[in-house]
């Protein structure tokens, strides 16, 4: 998995009732964050685009994830709201091939004990493909753990946006 892109804002916000959690504040340090690198390296800063401050990463024929562990009930938080923009898909991603297994941009949420290697958990990932052809809004079994990890096409291919 190569993660190039950007992702610009993440907060788990609840009902207007409710209390909000952020996992992610963009205009706060990187400390709390943990970085799981699979290959390579990919270089993670904070840089203030023209939209507000963004989490910026560069990936150097890498494949990594920065992430935080945040237990919470997800009945006090079922709402989750983030901004992301990628400036660059890969060339040949598919989701649903293994060894083509790649994200412009993702976001996981991991179900049961708190890793996203536990045999035991399920996850449930927000995705950008890298794969222009990826059919907005399909759920794609994971290659690596179809019985317990589905992505959701949100976008695809290299489009900046927001």
């Amino acid at each position: 998995m190569r993660f190039p892109g950007t992702l610009v804002a993440l907060a788990l916000a609840a009902l207007p009732a409710r209390a909000e959690i952020v996992l992610f504040d963009p205009a706060a340090p990187l400390d709390g964050m943990a970085e799981r690198r699979f290959e390579g390296r990919t270089e993670w800063r904070i840089v203030p685009p023209p939209e507000g401050p963004a989490l910026r990463a560069v990936p150097r024929d890498s494949a990594a994830m920065l992430y935080r562990e945040r237990p919470f009930r997800l009945v006090e938080a079922p709402i989750a709201t983030w901004r992301w923009r990628v400036e660059r898909g890969q060339a040949g991603a598919d989701l649903a091939v293994r060894d083509r297994e790649d994200f412009a941009a993702a976001l996981f949420f991991v179900f049961g004990e708190a890793s996203l290697f536990a045999p035991e958990s399920r996850v449930l990932i927000y995705a950008w493909s890298g794969d222009p052809a990826a059919r907005t809004g399909a759920v794609v079994p994971s290659p690596r753990r179809p019985e317990r990890v589905r992505s959701i096409v949100l976008r695809a291919g290299a489009v900046p946006g927001l």
